[in-house]
């Protein structure tokens, strides 16, 4: 492994500890890991052009971008809003998007639909101040991902 996967490793770590301190209540550090995986995965892809990236190295940053901007948020989401049968919907086709928006990427390296990281930024801006807005924004999000609106990079 390569020094760029180290830290992919720990912005997949910090996505599960967020789910960890949602489940416990404490939502200012879960959103705060939420925000650490954002500048974990800044570092990893700064490290990896610096040093090469490889494919291994890619496919493992897609793993825990899944787990940090996809999972993690769906599963905040169903800590901290009432669970009716749209949350649940708008939680499912979340991720669903986020899947379809990380596998694009990987296979067309395509900067097409909003990078699912966003979401790592977004949800802790919501869990700080209006948290009913979750599922209007993952719904919201989950169109944009798999939109063709290419975004610069």
């Amino acid at each position: 492994m390569k020094p760029a996967d180290y830290i992919t490793l720990c912005n997949g770590m910090a996505g599960v500890l967020a789910i960890l301190f949602i489940r416990t209540g404490n939502i200012p550090y879960a959103a705060g890991a939420l925000i650490a995986a954002v500048l974990l995965d800044y570092a990893d892809g700064f490290v990896a052009k610096k040093t090469k990236p490889t494919k291994f190295g890619m496919h493992l940053d897609a793993l825990a971008d899944m787990i940090s901007f996809g999972v993690a948020p769906v599963a905040i989401m169903f800590v901290v809003v009432v669970n009716t049968w749209v949350v649940v919907l708008a939680g499912i086709v979340f991720v669903a998007a986020g899947m379809y928006r990380l596998a694009r990427f990987q296979t067309k390296n395509s900067y097409q639909g909003m990078p699912i990281t966003v979401n790592g930024v977004v949800v802790p801006l919501l869990l700080l101040t209006n948290v009913s807005l979750l599922p209007l924004y993952f719904l919201l999000a989950s169109c944009l991902m798999v939109s063709t609106f290419r975004w610069s990079r």
